[in-house]
């Protein structure tokens, strides 16, 4: 019998009948037959996942979760059939799958359907359980995660028992201040709104498990903590842990050592010979904790955005964020006027026009003398903003004094939530539309649309988008906006990180199958456009949709996210930055800014000093006493626009010649032009939303649009002859002009 054996690009085995001797040992052999036993696996896996689902089409929250047990039982080779099946099965089987899926590691694929069960709102209490299976790790740590809870927060069409899932659920995936803000104002707007007891406890438990525990919570708890229910449980154990979590980080446990050899040599030299009494660890890890962030600071890549937060520091930041402040809707600061003696008072700069101050009387520069019978002189501004203050539904008692009288006022302000728009629009002459963004807030998007519909309805023929000093804000509400210009597919921006688990590539892009008309658009931009605002101007410029007028932009293109921390249960937490904007086009926002298409640098008609000037010694003030009343119609159209004429103001030169400082006619109209803008607002209760006699910047945006409108001469339009048919400027080298020191805050 000759020696055959089976040839293998690695080994020979010996033909089994051969000689005992050469027998393979049965461990070797249990190895080879391994790939072709996984073989015949697969089949009865797959069978497995799909007996075990085919069980699950009207199955209970309880039962779907067992079945989830036995299906994360089957290991991570069961990963492919699950992922298969998630896409075809029930609701109920769904949940079963997708929380299988995150137990075994795999939950990229779960959100989607997750969040889709949520919207579907068939059945409250899977998507509750939906939610839950978000706010779980690993789920809970995808960008994804976070970004779809933050938008079906906004879904006032959801149950409240599952918007208040989504809101437990947003606030535990929440990495950003305004993922933590629209947590809980969700949860507070929903226990406000509840009428029914049983919702209200419900709320109070979902608010005090996201450690919010400021009135009514409190005492919703203690009441429930007395009753021997599963909820008075669940309220006494989330009150025991708060009182631990505040053992937890007494600065006793913050005591030893710091784990590294240096930084304990140098806290123990500074404990035993310092001349000063010697500082406790607390102190001093604290300041090495925010001595390594300052590193970030004075780095290659300077970087003022991340930050270390105390214990005391992270209080009051959440605070903030769960907090209610109430006012009275206005902007405040002490001023020196023409009949106060050179005391400077409480100023109302200016009223917020849908606010309660205003309601109530209050209008610009009126001063407020007391507060609640406290005078309000020799106090500081912050003790009288204090005062000002309070829960909204509350009452302020303010007396007010008006320019130019004596005569004491008092009015009863009911304090109330201030909401500032943030958008505003007008229809300029030759049907160009005006809109301005001042912040990227939640109805920012929203209001936005609503105005260029009714600016259409005009007969819109170009727009103005006017981004100036805009510092930002929601990204997603920057991507809303920008879809409201673009069509098809179109990327806007995406993010990126170094850590590709924390920050991964995320990409924005339009969806909206709808968009505005394809008019044409001159975006305005300066040194305070900042995040959001270069977000829309970065994607409209790479997609050649709208032309950028202005200054560079200020070069806030980071994220930012927060991780409370663990070592002090999260009493103390971190602002880190992990990733940044990236536009279209691939160019980087952070450090660079967007550039404009024309560089126009804003030149200001007069300075402050000189409108306060002439405020201060009463100038405006006569003119106004002597003739708004009965000119009213005539000043309220000139504020308008007044065709750079002095004479068409009444007894102007009069005016103008008792004024104790040469100025200038042509600048005293102006100045008093302004003042009238500001009668003219208070009057009809809305700001003027830009004043194309005196914004450079603005004017050369009309021109730049009206270029691109057939039949349209600028110089044919009254309000446009004056600048229109002055030759262009040169186009301006790059200058910080009009970017302020500091940075823009979101």
């Amino acid at each position: 019998m000759s020696c055959r054996s089976v040839e293998h690009p690695r080994f020979q085995i010996p033909h089994p009948r051969f000689h005992s001797a050469f027998r393979i040992p049965h461990s070797a052999l249990v190895v080879l037959l391994l790939p072709f036993l996984a073989l015949g696996a697969e089949p009865d896996l797959e069978k497995q996942v799909d007996t075990i689902v085919s069980k699950l089409r009207r199955a209970s929250v309880e039962e779907v979760f067992a079945a989830e047990r036995q299906l994360a039982g089957l290991g991570a080779d069961a990963v492919p059939f699950l992922k298969t099946q998630l896409a075809k099965a029930q609701p109920p089987a769904q949940l079963a799958l997708a929380r299988a899926l995150c137990s075994l590691g795999s939950p990229e694929e779960t959100v989607k359907p997750l969040v889709a069960l949520i919207e579907a709102g068939r059945a409250p209490e899977l998507s509750v359980a939906a939610a839950a299976i978000l706010a779980e790790e690993p789920a809970r740590d995808l960008p994804a995660t976070e970004r779809e809870l933050l938008r079906l927060a906004d879904n006032a069409e959801l149950a409240p028992e599952v918007a208040r899932a989504v809101a437990r659920a947003l606030y535990f995936t929440a990495t950003t201040e305004e993922s933590l803000k629209k947590a809980n104002a969700t949860l507070r707007r929903l226990l406000v709104a509840a009428k029914d007891e049983a919702v209200r406890r419900e709320c109070a438990l979902a608010l005090a498990e996201i450690d919010d525990f400021h009135p009514p919570v409190e005492d919703l708890l203690q009441a429930m903590a007395a009753e021997p229910t599963t909820a008075g449980r669940l309220a006494r154990a989330l009150v025991q842990n708060r009182n631990l979590k505040a053992l937890l980080v007494k600065p006793k446990s913050r005591e030893g050592s710091l784990n590294d050899r240096i930084l304990d040599e140098v806290k123990s030299r500074i404990q035993l010979v310092h001349v000063e009494e010697p500082l406790p660890d607390q102190i001093l890890v604290d300041a090495a904790a925010k001595g390594m962030f300052g590193a970030l600071l004075r780095g290659e890549h300077p970087d003022r955005h991340s930050s270390y937060f105390d214990q005391e520091e992270w209080k009051k930041f959440r605070e903030h964020i769960a907090g209610r402040y109430a006012g009275i809707g206005a902007v405040v600061q002490f001023m020196k006027h023409h009949d106060s003696g050179g005391t400077p008072l409480f100023t109302v700069v200016r009223p917020t026009y849908n606010g309660p101050a205003y309601k109530a009387g209050i209008r610009s520069y009126d001063r407020i003398i007391e507060v609640g019978g406290e005078p309000t002189t020799g106090k500081r501004p912050d003790e009288i903003i204090g005062l000002l203050r309070g829960k909204p539904g509350t009452e302020a008692v303010l007396a007010i004094t008006r320019p130019g009288s004596t005569e004491k006022q008092t009015l009863k302000v009911t304090r109330a939530d201030i909401e500032v728009p943030s958008v505003s629009s007008q229809l300029l002459p030759a049907k160009l539309g005006y809109v301005r963004l001042t912040a990227f807030s939640d109805s920012t998007a929203k209001d936005l649309s609503a105005a260029l519909t009714a600016l259409e309805k005009q007969g819109m023929l170009a727009l103005v988008l006017d981004l100036r000093n805009n510092p930002g804000g929601q990204l997603q509400a920057a991507v809303e906006i920008t879809d409201n210009f673009l069509k098809d597919n179109k990327l806007i921006v995406y993010t990126e990180g170094r850590n590709k688990r924390i920050a991964p590539r995320e990409e924005y892009r339009t969806k909206d199958p709808t968009t505005h008309p394809d008019y044409p658009i001159a975006v305005l931009i300066n040194g305070g456009s900042a995040s959001a605002s270069e977000i829309v101007a970065g994607a409209l410029q790479d997609h050649q949709r709208a032309i950028l007028i202005g200054q560079k932009t200020f070069g806030k293109g980071s994220v930012q996210k927060l991780f409370p921390l663990l070592a002090t249960a999260g009493q103390s937490g971190m602002k880190i930055t992990v990733a940044k904007y990236f536009l279209p086009s691939g160019r980087s926002i952070h450090g660079k800014g967007v550039a404009p298409d024309v560089k126009v640098s804003y030149k200001a008609p007069f300075t402050a000093k000189e409108f306060e000037h002439l405020r201060e010694t009463g100038a405006f003030h006569r003119y106004a006493a002597a003739h708004w009343a009965k000119s009213k119609d005539t000043l309220a159209r000139l504020a308008e626009f007044d065709n750079l004429d002095p004479a068409a103001y009444p007894e102007f030169d009069t005016w103008y010649k008792a004024l104790a400082e040469e100025i200038g006619r042509d600048k005293a109209r102006r100045l008093l032009r302004a003042w009238l803008r500001i009668l003219a607002a208070d009057g009809r209760g809305t700001e003027f939303a830009c004043d194309p006699q005196e914004d450079n910047q603005l004017q050369r945006a009309i021109l730049e649009v009206a270029k691109s409108i057939k039949g349209l001469d600028a110089k044919q339009i009254a309000e446009y002859r004056a600048f229109a048919s002055q030759p262009l400027p040169k186009e301006e080298p790059d200058e910080d002009n009009g970017r302020p020191e500091g940075h823009p805050e979101e």
